[in-house]
């Protein structure tokens, strides 16, 4: 088992290798495939079953949401996995969701959970994420009983 804080600093590399990539013209994702196993999974809103299909995410969402990211708290659980809690903000600028484009800024939050495989590369992630404020923002008719608990 890796160390909790080698398994922090991959999250952390592959962060910024999100960050590098997504600024620069045409996105170079070298770096942040370096960070992934090579049978890379995600369980969230969409599974995803490889590398290339959440790079794929990532870029459609930067595209439509023009997307900020703030890792608000990052963390290591004593089994090794970490977790972080994203800010994340948007500027609504092309369909998503199947809304059409409004101009709204949005805001959320996103939990992630990575697992790691023997060499401390990303193999798996969980995102949560409150996906009923997202829709509301986005002009969806939530009934009142579903927003509070």
């Amino acid at each position: 088992m890796n160390s909790p804080e080698a398994n922090i600093q991959m999250v952390q590399k592959a962060n910024r290798a999100r960050e590098r990539a997504l600024a620069a013209t045409p996105h170079d994702w070298s770096e942040f495939r370096s960070c992934f196993d090579p049978n890379y999974s995600e369980y969230g809103a969409w599974k995803i079953n490889s590398v290339d299909d959440f790079i794929q995410r990532v870029e459609e969402a930067w595209d439509k949401l023009a997307m900020q990211v703030k890792i608000a708290d990052i963390f290591a659980a004593a089994d090794g996995r970490v977790v972080q809690r994203a800010e994340v903000s948007g500027v609504h600028q092309k369909e998503a969701f199947g809304f059409p484009p409004t101009g709204k800024t949005l805001h959320w939050e996103a939990v992630e959970i990575f697992e790691f495989n023997s060499e401390g590369k990303i193999l798996k992630m969980r995102y949560f994420t409150d996906l009923i404020q997202l829709l509301a923002q986005l002009g969806f008719q939530i009934p009142a009983e579903h927003t509070r608990f």
